[in-house]
This record gives structure tokens, sequence and C-alpha cells, in this order.
């Protein structure tokens, strides 16, 4: 690739990505504000004026972020389970996969990066979206180099452009390109008691970018439901508006001139002081305005329901009372479920890839098994009914593994194997002790008795 194609492929990739919503819709924060709404009006004297009329009502509300919060939770709000290595934890693993789980829901891809820190460990950023430019064999399955670019001031933009061969840094500059400069991935430090005795510039044994997709399709969550956020938030702020607008009854008034002035005048003497004069053939009557409230209740009501099955989301006011059975639960997670397997073979396939990386680099063999343990609201009561109710039907750790209160069902076998052995070395010190007290009796009525 030319310096030419580099400059073109950089400025299409911008252009692109300044179209997509996610980000926009995620960032934006649930708000109300003012909008002026201007008018031009004709005076008595036939002149056109612009005057600022009363201020409109701009309601935002972010479904979006709380249907990403929701797959981000229901996913990893409990660490997820692997097999246990020296190289990283499942706390910090979970940790790390929200944060390409959030990235993935809004964008559709989030990148992990892979460096060599300073005690020479495989390490890794997350880099955004933004950010990166993958370029793909002639079978587009493959990952042959990678294009990442950012600005480091208004008008310059800093590229690296990283192969199995190194990595090749430069500037582009009001559409011209410096300081190319060509090095090896990573710099390996030899350090003795704080001193740096050699620096060996190595390569790693693979492009240091891994992607996570949110699906197979890799489209961002906001696709399906972008015009009923933007719907749902337009006829909010009209029904608010309409009722700040109208709450007071609008005055009609008869024998003025058309002249806006007077009627400002008018107005103002009617806020001030409750009354206004009026000319001697002149009068004020009122109108009263209907805000059809309860049809935008129903179309608001109507959208919410929308966004949350089309965005394939859990309405929490949707949970009914607390008698209503798991089953029912159960069926009212059953979109968010979906959407959740969906990325879930996404982020299974970035697990296999990420241990694959540290395979490589430090020549083992990671398990690359991963299970989510998922979380969602359930009838705590029901529960525990079907845990003892299934106890007599199943072993006891079958029956321990589906109780709400069980957390870790070997550590839970354990305690009740000790509690059962105390209770029995308890019994029969009390049957010892039945025994030796009868013997005592016995004894000392033989010796009364002679």
């Amino acid at each position: 690739m030319n310096e030419n194609q580099l400059i073109e492929l950089i400025k299409k990739d911008i252009e692109k990505k300044s179209k997509m919503l996610g980000r926009k819709y995620y960032n934006k924060k649930g708000s109300i504000s003012k909008k002026s709404e201007l008018k031009d009006i004709v005076d008595s004297n036939n002149e056109i004026k612009t005057i600022k009329i009363n201020d409109g009502t701009n309601i935002y509300f972010n479904w979006f972020k709380i249907l990403i919060k929701q797959k981000i939770n229901y996913m990893l709000a409990k660490d997820t389970t692997i097999t246990k290595n020296q190289y990283f934890t499942d706390i910090v693993l979970t940790t790390m996969l929200e944060e390409l789980v959030l990235n993935t829901s809004i964008d559709s891809v989030s990148w992990l990066h892979f460096f060599v820190n300073t005690e020479n460990k495989l390490d890794w950023v997350v880099v955004s979206f933004n950010e990166i430019i993958p370029i793909y064999d002639k079978y587009n399955k493959y990952i042959i180099e990678i294009i990442r670019y950012y600005y480091i001031d208004k008008d310059t933009i800093y590229i690296e452009n990283w192969d199995k061969n190194g990595v090749t840094t430069m500037k582009l500059k009001k559409d011209k390109i410096s300081d190319n400069v060509f090095n090896k991935h990573y710099t390996e430090e030899i350090s003795y008691q704080g001193e740096i005795l050699e620096e060996n510039d190595k390569n790693f044994p693979f492009i240091p970018f891994i992607p996570m997709w949110n699906n197979r399709e890799r489209l961002s969550d906001i696709e399906d439901i972008e015009c009923l956020i933007v719907m749902y938030s337009n006829i909010s702020s009209g029904l608010i508006d309409n009722i700040d607008k109208f709450q007071e009854a609008i005055a009609k008034f008869k024998g003025f001139t058309g002249d806006s002035k007077a009627i400002q005048e008018a107005m103002r003497q009617m806020k001030i002081y409750k009354g206004v004069g009026i000319p001697n053939d002149g009068d004020i009557d009122y109108m009263n305005i209907e805000i059809p409230v309860e049809a935008r209740a129903l179309i608001l009501e109507t959208l919410k329901d929308a966004i949350f099955f089309i965005g394939e989301g859990f309405d929490p006011h949707k949970i009914g009372d607390g008698n209503i059975t798991n089953v029912v639960i159960e069926s009212r997670y059953s979109g968010l479920d979906m959407k959740s397997n969906a990325c879930e073979k996404q982020l299974k396939l970035f697990y296999q890839d990420f241990i694959k990386c540290f395979n490589k680099f430090y020549n083992i063999s990671l398990d690359s098994k991963i299970e989510l343990n998922r979380s969602m609201i359930f009838n705590k009561s029901e529960a525990i009914a079907d845990a003892v109710a299934s106890k007599d039907l199943t072993s006891l750790e079958t029956a321990l593994s589906i109780h709400p209160y069980v957390t870790d069902v070997k550590k839970e076998m354990k305690l009740i194997e000790d509690e059962t052995a105390k209770n029995i070395e308890n019994q029969s010190k009390l049957f010892n002790n039945n025994i030796n007290d009868k013997i005592n009796d016995t004894n000392n009525n033989n010796n009364n008795n002679t």
C-alpha cells in the first residue's frame, strides 16, 4: 500500500465511522433542555420582524444505555469460570470482558491490543474501534495487517502500520506523510537491580490485535431501535412542551391593534398587575386548549414496549408482584437471553484467540474453555421449594446446586458433612452419658440396699 492509498483509506474510514450512531446515543445524557423558537411576523408598519416565541422542551431518554447495562450485568455480573492459570485471574478477565462487551455493543466491534510491560510480561489494553482499520487476506478471513491511527493534535494524525514483521509509525498532516520509522513489535529489557543491562527488539508470533464482534452480523445494538428512541423522545418532548405552554388559558384580545408591541405590553401588564386596560370597544376572552394526554401516554407505553422487545431487553416494570413464577420471569428474559447468546458466541471465539496469543508468547498450553455465569431476577421462595422437593429425587449435591443461597456447592457439602459428624459426635456423647448415669444410679441403689 503506497502513501496515497493509505491517506485515502484513513479518510474514508473517518467518514464512515462519523456516521455510526451507537456512541452518539450511548454518551448522550438523559436530560431536559430548552430550545428557542423564532418566528417572522409583520408589524403595523408592514415590516417583517423576527421575534422569539415560547421556548420548546427537548427531552431525551437514554434507553440505549439501559439496554446495554442490562446485557453486561446479565452476562458478566458474576465472575467467569475459567481454568486457573498464573497469568490472569477470573476477576481480571471478567473486568476486561465487561469493557469489551460494552464497546462491542455500542460500536459493533471492540479491539484488544497486546503489548509487553516493563516486567517483560504479556499485557493488554482495549482500544477504540475508531482507531483500527483491519486488512484481511484474499479470503476475508485472517487479519494480515492492522492500521491504527489517532489524532495527536487537531491537525496531525499518528499512524501505526502493524504486520507480522514489525510496525511502521508515521505522521499525517495536511495530506502529507512524514517521519516514517520501522521497528520491531516490542523491546525486551534485561535488567539487574533496577539497572537495564540489555535491550532486545523482538516481534510477537502474531499481529498483536484481536477483534471481538457483537454478533454474527457485526452490528451494533442501536441498529433496530434508533428510530424508536427518537420517536419516544420527540413525543415526550412534545407532550411536556404542550403542557408547559398551555398550562394557562390563551387570552384572545378584541379591539387591539395587530401591533405585536401592543400585545406584548398587554401581556406584560397581565403578568405583573393581573389586569390590563382595554379599548372602549374591546374585550378579552379565554380559550382553553385540550391536550390529548391519554393518547400520547398510550403511544409512549407502546413505544417503550417496542424498544424492549426489538432491543431484546427486559423491562423491570413488567416483573409483576412477588408471587410471579420463575417460568414467567424466564420467558420475559427470553429476548435478553437470545441477544446475549449471540454475543457470547463471539466472546468465546475471542477468548480462544486470546489464549492462543498467550500460548504462542510463552510457549505453553492454557485451556481456552470459558463459561459465563449469567445473572437474573428470580423468585427465591419458589427456587428454595424446588431445591427441597428435588432432594428426595436427586443427590444432595444436585439439590444444593439449584438452591439460591448456595454459591459454592463443594463448600456447602463439606459444611453439611462437618455438621453431620458433629451432631453424631454430640449424640454419641449424650448416649454414653445417659448410659453412664444409669449405671451409676444402679450401683448407688445396690450399695444402698446392701
